[in-house]
Order: C-alpha cells, then sequence, then structure tokens
C-alpha cells in the first residue's frame, strides 16, 4: 500500500473519530478534557498527514481546501 494510500486512511480515520467523539453535543464535550484533547490531537496529525499527500493527488480535488486544513 502506498504512503499516500495510508495517509488518506489516516485521515478518514481521524475524521470519523472526531465525528463521534462530537455527536453529544458542544455542551457534553466541553466538559470532558481527554476527548477536547485527543480530539485537537486527531486535527494536529489530520493537518500533518494532508501536507505529505502527493501535490498531483490535491490538485485532482480541488473540492477540498487543503490550504484551509493546514
Amino acid at each position: 500500500m502506498s504512503r499516500a494510500v495510508n495517509h488518506l486512511i489516516y485521515i478518514r480515520n481521524a475524521i470519523s473519530e472526531i465525528r463521534q467523539w462530537t455527536l453529544q453535543g458542544e455542551t457534553e464535550f466541553k466538559k470532558n478534557i481527554v476527548l477536547i484533547k485527543a480530539t485537537l490531537y486527531n486535527l494536529q496529525t489530520l493537518a500533518e498527514s494532508t501536507s505529505l499527500l502527493p501535490q498531483a493527488w490535491k490538485d485532482e480535488h480541488p473540492e477540498v481546501d487543503w490550504n484551509g486544513i493546514k
């Protein structure tokens, strides 16, 4: 499996985890410091993973705000 595919799988999984952790709503989410820190970690590593994707692949997907993810 290529590195780009590994990064895409990681990105997908990070987004899925963040969605799951925030389902209970903002008020409940803000009460749980562990979830807050885990979410921040996933966002940081997700952004790093997007920077490692090949530019040609990003160019093929202009619908994604790649600069906004950084």
